[in-house]
């Protein structure tokens, strides 16, 4: 439990609402995301700490206010497959004029084919698959992703690059 404290420490929540989604966070890259639990005699700080230190900078750094995003809700891909059967659209760095927009233009283009938006986050690890094909993994299985604009540009090797070397900042 130590790390959890240490966690919560290291982004300073300023009210409970924050506080309870770090701790959700911590817990959902632990059940999801990290590899086998260190021995119980192990002091170091890594795992599940450092991964969730990341995801969170990582988060902070896309949202419009680069602040914690509260109202979005980590979902594995399990639970996604199960219950969304839908299509759905979450982009954590748009503000909601600027989603309004773009429902907008998608409208003109494809009338009733606008996905609908969603308040979740769906975090893992992005793998290329066959045929250049994207799919995200977390411990529950996989999921097929199409990846929008600018991200494309991101998964080349510069974004492997940015992942490695947010690790290596921690």
């Amino acid at each position: 439990m130590e790390s959890l404290q240490l966690f919560l420490d290291q982004f300073q929540p300023s009210g409970e609402a924050e506080s309870l989604w770090l701790q959700q966070m911590f817990s959902f890259v632990s059940d999801h995301l990290s590899g086998p639990a260190p021995p119980a005699d192990d002091t170091s700080l890594t795992g599940v700490y450092q991964l969730s230190v990341c995801v969170v900078k990582q988060l902070q750094q896309s949202c419009v206010t680069h602040s914690l995003p509260v109202s979005y809700r980590p979902v594995c891909v399990s639970e996604l497959l199960s219950r969304q059967h839908l299509s759905c659209f979450s982009h954590l760095s748009w503000s909601t004029n600027q989603h309004r927009a773009w429902v907008r233009e998608a409208e003109l283009s494809a009338p009733g084919q606008v996905l609908p938006r969603v308040s979740l986050l769906l975090i893992g690890c992005l793998r290329e698959g066959r045929d250049g094909e994207w799919r995200l993994t977390d411990s529950s299985g996989s999921v097929r992703c199409e990846v929008s604009g600018a991200f494309r540009d991101l998964l080349s090797g510069a974004f492997r690059d940015l992942v490695s070397g947010a690790f290596r900042d921690l």
